[in-house]
């Protein structure tokens, strides 16, 4: 029995050495059958060490740590790399990209980085990738970047050579080349932040042109019988608002300043076109409230001249401009000088002015006056109103041009037909019967005045004077062959006026003749102008 037992020890002990034996890893490898495991089956964390350092953990939790023990991510390391110990190293056996690729366990598509070297830093690339689009983006070693074109095109290219910098942004078949958008920071003070979508800045003290911002657009072409427009910068300053709250939407907004013997807000100039306009200003039509294709607070200068739109092929309704002496008389030009101390943003004109009131001018000639607005000026800083809108009246001085030159055509005929009429009563002299002289009629204490306007359009005013010892007195109008054609009869004495309407009697040389108890005692010339 005792033999028995010690068989059997010695069998169990053979049995689990060889247990133990098969268990062990062997350091020159082992024959495994694919049920083997190496790790923990508890809740401890896997190490793997050398020269005495924990090198790799494997949390309990599955997060593995490169160089961290306490890994944040499903694989994370941790290590203070250079440029010749990188942190992670993809090398590619042959000639071809090391890739690291993306990808979902509930499809086929995948996103890929590929990187490739070559000795030649314009062959060097390292490519985004997306199975079905294909390749998205490539940079180059020589510091070209290609954006969704063919691998051997790159259209947006940074070169740097020390204070030169130049990059371009080119997109095939494209509608916007580049397009930047920004919010901004709002703050309850809505006026201290503001949303600038893109700052350009050129800086160098040592260049004589620093331009800022540089756009050019070319090369449009005209197929398919449409015409080419190209617009080197196309601004627009919209508000979002429905509701009209004030403020200023400016498409552009250009200011220069600086030292420079002369400093341009905006300097505009247009070449090679049969028509070239270096700045064009237009308006909607259907755009409410005041309208200006362009406003200039301030001065106007040029060298050139101003062509004011006449072909007759633009206008409807002509008629001439005719008897407007009259109207002209009205006008009362006059000098003065601008209130520029109340309205300093309008900047007003310095020194002493000679013009038209636009009240006044408005009683004349209303169609030569219309009303104006000067915008609300805002602070740029605080974007609160520094002063209010200012309306006012403004003259049409180009259209006052034609109504001076028909007066001066009218006067012009009124002289011709008095020097003619004039040398006719010279040779008519003789047969008129004499008349007193003023000298003469003022000792009598009955005489005539000149009559008011003379030449006269419509009505003349005829102003006499009649001693108080007359029995009759009348005054008698007869055209140039001496026949009546008006009578004022039964005139009191003393100081008196009559009122002579001369619009339904023809153009010509008229007298006027004072009669006192039947006999002439002056004679007065006036005329009739048509």
């Amino acid at each position: 029995m005792k033999h028995s037992i010690k068989i059997l020890s010695i069998t169990l002990i053979i049995i689990i050495s060889a247990v133990n034996a098969q268990a062990q890893w062997s350091l020159s490898g082992n024959v495994l059958t694919g049920n083997e495991k190496l790790g923990s089956t508890n809740s401890a964390d896997v190490k793997i060490v050398s020269n005495n350092n924990t090198r790799m953990t494997v949390k309990s939790n599955g997060k593995v740590g490169i160089g961290i023990t306490s890994p944040s991510a499903r694989l994370e390391v941790k290590y203070n790399s250079t440029t010749t110990d990188p942190t992670l190293l993809l090398t590619e056996s042959e000639n071809d990209y090391s890739r690291l690729n993306f990808q979902n366990s509930t499809n086929s598509n995948y996103w890929s980085i590929a990187g490739y070297t070559n000795a030649s830093n314009s062959l060097s690339k390292l490519s985004f990738n997306n199975n079905v689009i294909g390749n998205l983006m490539t940079l180059s070693g020589d510091g070209k970047i290609n954006i969704g074109g063919p691998a051997a095109s790159y259209t947006m290219t940074s070169i740097n050579n020390n204070n030169n910098s130049e990059q371009t942004v080119d997109i095939g078949g494209g509608y916007r080349a580049l397009n930047v958008h920004t919010r901004g920071v709002e703050t309850l003070g809505y006026g201290d932040s503001s949303a600038v979508a893109a700052t350009f800045t050129a800086d160098n003290s040592n260049s004589y042109d620093n331009i800022g911002l540089q756009v050019y657009a070319k090369n449009a072409s005209n197929t398919n019988a449409f015409y080419p427009i190209n617009t080197g910068m196309y601004c627009s300053g919209v508000s979002n608002y429905t509701v009209s709250y004030g403020g200023v939407n400016t498409g552009i907004n250009c200011f220069g300043s600086g030292k420079g013997a002369t400093n341009y807000g905006l300097y505009a100039s247009a070449d090679y076109a049969n028509t070239n306009y270096a700045i064009y200003g237009t308006y909607y039509s259907g755009s409410s409230g005041t309208k200006y294709a362009g406003y200039f607070n301030g001065n106007i200068g040029g060298t050139g001249i101003f062509s004011y739109t006449s072909d007759e092929k633009l206008k409807k309704d002509i008629k001439p401009d005719y008897g407007l002496m009259e109207k002209i008389m009205q006008l009362k030009p006059s000098h003065y000088s601008f209130k520029t101390d109340e309205f300093g943003a309008m900047n007003l004109a310095d020194g002493l002015h000679h013009g038209l009131i636009a009240q006044q001018l408005n009683e004349v000639f209303p169609e030569l006056v219309s009303e104006q607005v000067f915008p609300e000026q805002y602070d740029l800083q605080s974007h609160k109103v520094k002063q209010a809108a200012v309306t006012y009246l403004g003259v049409n001085y180009i259209e006052l041009i034609p109504i001076l030159i028909s007066g001066m055509q009218e006067q012009q005929e009124q002289i011709k037909l008095l020097t003619n009429e004039i040398a006719e009563l010279k040779s008519m002299s003789c047969s008129l019967p004499a008349s007193k002289t003023t000298t003469e009629a003022i000792a009598s204490g009955s005489y005539l005045l000149q009559n008011v306007p003379n030449p006269v359009m419509q009505v003349s005013t005829i102003n006499y004077v009649i001693a108080a010892n007359v029995k009759t007195a009348s005054i008698i109008v007869r055209n140039i062959t001496g026949n009546a054609v008006r009578s004022f009869d039964n005139l009191a004495a003393g100081a008196g006026s009559v009122s002579f309407a001369a619009g339904s009697l023809p153009g010509g040389m008229y007298t006027y003749t004072l009669m006192i108890n039947g006999m002439p005692v002056e004679t007065r010339n006036l005329v009739i102008v048509k």
